[in-house]
């Protein structure tokens, strides 16, 4: 990282006078100061730092208005930054909330003029299909009306090296079904991709010719992520991703991202031997308890292998002394999950107030476990 004019000084005048003691312990770390003061510092190993200044985009008010819940955004924002760790390393770059995709450059609710309006004479940059065009569904071939939003929004995070923008990733976030129920239908996944694609194509186009700081060269990572799912309270996936390294040709590999509830015979399809663990873990804990309890799981697959685990337990405690007993019950038996090869987070409400978290990292069998009572 480039050190600020002063800290270089101080630096080379520390490495030059060592010898001579004319750098305090104090000049000498204002070089080191100076540099990580740039960024924030992770919280997890793995996870990206923040360039500082930090600034938020205004895209997020577009963000706030497609999506349903936080939880939803948050989804594609974090799963957006593991999808980027292949090609844009945490160990090396830092990230800001896009700049080039504003509120403005997105917007479609006045005039179809943004990206995210329908693709016209008048809007040659919009992204969303033309009133009438058609669309295979399984219920035959549709045409899209006034009322279709195929592209509901789209995700950015610009990644830096120095201070220097060394490259983007996006999130294209679709919408597969056409209609209202009850007569909505679902699009066909190759035309989905299909569709997907070509706006995927188009947006970096688009940006390698609008914003002249991102130009031809700066490699832009583009995924595509499908709002629908099988249980409302789970979110959409990730089905496809391509690397720009330039321009616009680049090839569009599968993610293979899936959700599951526990417990669900989905989930026992995915994952039998964790999906009969979670009926020991949660037996067990109500055989201490002496009553039912709610205990959901919602676990996330990639390529087939369960990445994590968030288990929302819900209490009917009446005192300090039963959330205590239960929340230590509740570390102490996470053990029955043998393999430490994916995340688990356990969310302790008593009613509807957080009393406490469990956490257990991939790969290491020590839970962290906090008591919120105080």
């Amino acid at each position: 990282m480039k050190m600020k004019p002063r800290a270089l000084s101080i630096a080379f005048l520390c490495a030059m006078l060592g010898l001579l003691g004319g750098c305090s312990k104090e000049d000498k770390n204002k070089a080191d100061n100076d540099k990580s003061s740039e960024e924030t510092k992770a919280i997890n190993e793995g996870d990206y730092s923040a360039l500082l200044p930090f600034s938020a985009s205004d895209a997020g008010q577009k963000h706030a208005q497609m999506q349903t819940n936080l939880s939803d955004t948050l989804t594609i924002g974090t799963g957006l930054m593991e999808l980027s760790k292949e090609y844009f390393s945490s160990k090396t770059y830092a990230f800001r909330g896009g700049k080039y995709l504003d509120y403005n450059t997105l917007d479609a609710s006045a005039d179809q003029s943004g990206l995210l309006g329908r693709t016209s004479k008048k809007n040659a940059n919009g992204l969303n299909p033309a009133v009438g065009d058609v669309f295979p569904t399984d219920d035959g071939d549709k045409k899209i009306t006034s009322n279709d939003i195929l592209l509901l929004d789209i995700f950015e995070y610009d990644w830096y090296q120095n201070k220097e923008l060394k490259g983007l990733s996006l999130a294209l976030v679709l919408n597969d079904k056409i209609g209202t129920e009850p007569d909505e239908a679902t699009i066909n996944s190759d035309k989905m991709k299909l569709y997907g694609e070509e706006s995927a194509r188009k947006l970096v186009n688009y940006l390698r010719k609008a914003k002249p700081e991102i130009g031809s060269n700066t490699p832009i990572y583009v995924a595509l992520y499908n709002t629908s799912s099988e249980d409302a309270t789970l979110p959409g996936t990730f089905f496809e991703g391509a690397y720009f390294e330039s321009k616009t040709n680049a090839e569009f590999k599968t993610i293979n991202e899936k959700w599951a509830l526990f417990p669900t015979s989905t989930a026992t399809k995915l994952d039998g031997t964790n999906a009969t663990y979670f009926d020991r873990y949660k037996a067990s804990f109500q055989d201490f308890l002496g009553q039912d309890i709610d205990m959901i799981g919602k676990g996330h697959f990639m390529d087939n292998e369960l990445e994590a685990l968030r288990i929302n337990v819900k209490l009917h405690a009446k005192s300090a002394d039963e959330v205590i007993a239960a929340v230590q019950l509740l570390d102490e038996r996470l053990s029955i999950f043998s393999s430490n090869n994916f995340k688990i987070t356990v969310v302790v409400k008593a009613d509807d107030v957080d009393v406490a978290t469990i956490t257990r990292n991939k790969g290491t069998s020590t839970t962290v476990a906090q008591t919120l009572l105080y």
